[in-house]
């Protein structure tokens, strides 16, 4: 399996909608899950880090970073749909064309375009 955060690939196998950004989020995290426990007599203290919530830490910002994460999540999307990969080529082609259409300061419509599609 692709090594991508496990709630978009969850979103991939269920046919629901992918947010880039936790896949950013996920893409640049150190650690995403993790599970710290500690045992002090009959007491057991457990911290789970929460690395699906609902805001991701980081947001796409500009085309290199889309570029990075839509790579990232193509690949988990071939991974269950391989019948796909011209689609996907067809629409990286289509937000590039975008994202070229605009000057840096106006990468944040595309990624609304993005969003929206």
């Amino acid at each position: 399996m692709p090594n991508v955060p496990r709630q978009p690939v969850t979103d991939v196998l269920l046919g629901h909608f992918i947010d880039l950004n936790k896949v950013y989020s996920g893409y640049y995290a150190l650690d995403m899950n993790y599970q710290l426990s500690q045992t002090i007599s009959d007491f057991n203290i457990s911290f789970n880090n929460r690395s699906n919530l609902s805001k991701p830490a980081k947001s796409i910002k500009m085309n290199g970073d889309w570029g990075i994460t839509f790579r990232c999540m193509k690949h988990a999307i071939l991974f269950t749909y391989p019948h796909c990969s011209k689609e996907l080529d067809k629409y990286k082609e289509y937000i590039i064309r975008q994202f070229a259409r605009v000057v840096v300061s106006q990468h944040s419509r595309v990624l609304n375009l993005d969003r929206a599609i």
